[in-house]
């Protein structure tokens, strides 16, 4: 599943493994994999070295500068041999001090599932783009996914200025037509 909701039980007995595993190494920050495989669910900490240092990484360098969780771009995982994207959410203290981060990467190929399936009114269908480029991450089109297309590279001109409009603002709403069907 895409995203799990743990009881406090199971959250209170995951954190006390971090705890212990944080004594035993004599650490004070641990960089924890969760991967539910299945029906179970594998923690590793193979990430937690010194050659790894995530605390330069990407993700969590993002999640020390904003407010409210935020999507990375895609990235091509050599482990794995997927394309997938991360959501950083930043961890703060009750004065507001960054403490940490929480991280959770997808397949792209799962939110193409989940978008592509979407109906919009009778005849419409919902996208999902990757807010600097432009690229399809979920289109009913999965070939404008796995091609990696951009909106702004549409035949469709009107779509392509629709793409625009859409990637200059943080909210709203806009129409474009396609033959005689408007959008």
């Amino acid at each position: 599943s895409f995203l799990t909701v743990y009881s406090d039980t199971e959250l209170a007995e995951f954190i006390s493994v971090v705890q212990i595993f944080l004594k035993e190494k004599a650490q004070r920050h641990a960089f924890v994999v969760i991967d539910v495989e299945g029906d179970g669910v594998v923690v590793s900490y193979d990430r937690n070295t010194p050659e790894y240092d995530y605390f330069n990484q990407e993700f969590y360098q993002t999640a020390k500068n904003i407010d409210s969780q935020t999507f990375l771009k895609p990235y091509y995982d050599d482990m794995t041999g997927k394309t997938l994207i991360t959501c950083v959410l930043p961890m703060r203290n009750p004065i507001g001090n960054f403490i940490g981060c929480v991280s959770v990467e997808t397949e792209v190929s799962s939110l193409q599932n989940i978008i592509g399936a979407v109906q919009v009114g009778d005849a419409g269908d919902a996208m999902l783009l990757e807010s600097s480029t432009g690229m399809y991450l979920g289109n009913s089109d999965s070939s404008k996914v796995t091609s990696s297309m951009s909106i702004l590279n549409e035949e469709n001109t009107m779509l392509a200025a629709a793409g625009q409009e859409i990637l200059a603002g943080e909210v709203g709403v806009t129409t474009y037509q396609d033959g005689t069907e408007s959008y």
